[in-house]
């Protein structure tokens, strides 16, 4: 469509306040990345998805779905072999969750008729989740600046001799300050 048209249609300020509903940066960038089409299948999809997605919400309710971090920056990470850091690791355990989550959503009812929604069946089916590694963050990662002693064994043996050694230090300085002789 020409460019002329949608400056005149305040296409792009549509844009921005359908971008503010999404809840997620990658929904945000497509919203804004819209652009109209005059394909008549890709009209009839497009449609047919948003109508496959309004009678899900009706039957389900509304998506258990909230605001994800932008991943991107990790996976570049990753695939450079870097390692992630603690918030890294936590961004990436709520984006299994949230994937665990909509998946729960849409198969765990079993009296539910999925063959309602072959569009969002190929969507919902295509969504990783991983429990394992989920649990496994969240249980090893406290926030963004604890990591939990048990994260690891080498960690734990290491705290634990710190703890032993700061104790030790403590009753040595104790044993002085009360000492009846001054060394």
């Amino acid at each position: 469509m020409n460019e002329n048209y949608l400056n005149k249609l305040d296409y792009n300020k549509i844009l921005e306040l359908l971008a503010k509903y999404s809840l997620t940066y990658l929904g945000k960038e497509l919203c804004l990345n819209l652009t109209p089409s005059f394909k008549q299948n890709r009209v009839t999809k497009f449609l047919h998805e948003t109508l496959e997605a309004c009678n899900l919400i009706v039957r389900k309710g509304a998506l258990p779905i909230f605001g994800i971090p932008n991943a991107s920056i990790y996976i570049k990470s990753l695939e450079s072999s870097y390692s992630l850091s603690s918030k890294g690791l936590l961004d990436i355990a709520k984006i299994l969750k949230l994937s665990r989550e909509l998946k729960d959503y849409f198969y765990k009812d079993e009296n539910f008729n999925l063959s309602d929604f072959p569009i969002l069946d190929g969507y919902f089916s295509s969504l990783y989740s991983n429990t394992n590694v989920e649990k496994q963050i969240l249980s090893s990662i406290i926030d963004e600046d604890v990591i939990s002693d048990d994260a690891s064994i080498v960690l734990y043996k290491l705290r634990q001799n710190r703890r032993k050694i700061e104790s030790d230090i403590k009753e040595n300085l104790n044993n002085m300050i009360h000492s009846r002789y001054l060394f």
